[in-house]
């Protein structure tokens, strides 16, 4: 899905820094606090606070080159 509109599948591993920057200003983060929307299950939207940044990194890490 994310292919068939023109997005990346992959990211260049060094590049994390700049993206972590980028999320802090996001309407959704309060200053160095980050905030996602995620799914608790099928329609059930949740917001999760300050995720622990080493399970971030490691997320980041999985879709990286």
């Amino acid at each position: 899905m994310l292919e068939s509109v023109g997005l990346p599948l992959t990211y260049r591993y060094d590049q994390w820094p700049k993206l972590l920057e980028t999320m802090k200003v996001d309407k959704k983060s309060r200053g160095d606090l980050l905030r996602f929307i995620v799914l608790d299950g099928l329609g059930k939207p949740t917001v999760l606070e300050g995720p622990d940044p080493a399970v971030l990194l490691a997320a980041y890490g999985e879709v990286g080159q």
